[in-house]
């Protein structure tokens, strides 16, 4: 089995078999993993019913992970309410570092999904749209509120002849920055490496500085 989830005998069998049958599946396609495989890849006897007394289906099984990345993100205003904190706004480039690492982590965790999604989007229709619906547009959402709570409360926000922050769409740099970041973990997943071997450390920084100068923040000099 490939991919990033480690899987151990000390998890219950239930989170074993979704971990493992969505790494297979992510590999292989739905329809080049039978339930039998998924049961043995964790020790399992294949074939003795083992993953029905979890999973309806196969189906089922790739329902169950979608439903508990809906439930990880279902609510994440708290981003919202600590952009607009002091300690955010004094360390915007030390938020924006941390944002931009937690992005990476939530897509790691997506990685299967987003593999099964593309090879066999047309088979799970509606989970798809679920997955835009509930999980990717919630992010560029609160990523534009936040960022929104930046550029308002800048001294020039309001006086557009001392500079462009009024000018500044919050909604479309919400997508360039968060789509910079899902293309470098994509381009990682799909050849093995990061664009241009940029590295994650490297990237982040300039992404950082890409970052600031698009929400138009000067940082403060101590």
């Amino acid at each position: 089995m490939s991919g990033n989830q480690v899987i151990t005998g000390d998890q219950p069998t239930r989170d074993r078999l979704l971990a493992a049958g969505m790494a297979l599946i992510a590999e292989h396609g739905f329809n080049g993993v039978t339930v039998g495989e998924i049961e043995a890849s964790v020790g399992l006897v294949p074939r003795r019913g083992a993953l029905y007394k979890h999973f309806s289906s196969k189906h089922a099984l790739v329902e169950a992970a979608m439903d508990e990345r809906i439930a990880g993100v279902a609510d994440m205003s708290f981003i919202v309410d600590w952009f607009a904190s002091d300690s955010a706004k004094a360390d915007p480039r030390g938020t924006l570092l941390t944002v931009g690492r937690a992005v990476l982590a939530e897509l790691d965790s997506e990685k299967h999904l987003n593999q099964i999604i593309e090879k066999d989007g047309d088979r799970f229709p509606g989970l798809r749209d679920r997955m835009r619906a509930e999980v990717v547009e919630p992010g560029f959402r609160y990523a534009e509120e936040s960022f929104r709570s930046w550029v308002e409360e800048r001294p020039d926000a309001a006086d557009p002849a001392r500079g462009a922050a009024v000018g500044i769409d919050g909604a479309a740099v919400a997508a360039v920055l968060l789509s910079a970041l899902v293309h470098h973990r994509r381009q990682e997943w799909l050849f093995g490496r990061p664009p241009h071997d940029i590295d994650t450390d490297r990237f982040l920084g300039a992404w950082v500085e890409v970052a600031l100068r698009a929400l138009g923040i000067q940082e403060v000099s101590v």
